[in-house]
C-alpha cells in the first residue's frame, strides 16, 4: 500500500479510518 500514504497527503480527509 504504496499509494495510500501519498493519497492521505492530497486529501486527508477522504481517507480517514
Amino acid at each position: 500500500m504504496n499509494m495510500l500514504p501519498r493519497m492521505m497527503r492530497k486529501s486527508p480527509k477522504k481517507y480517514i479510518f
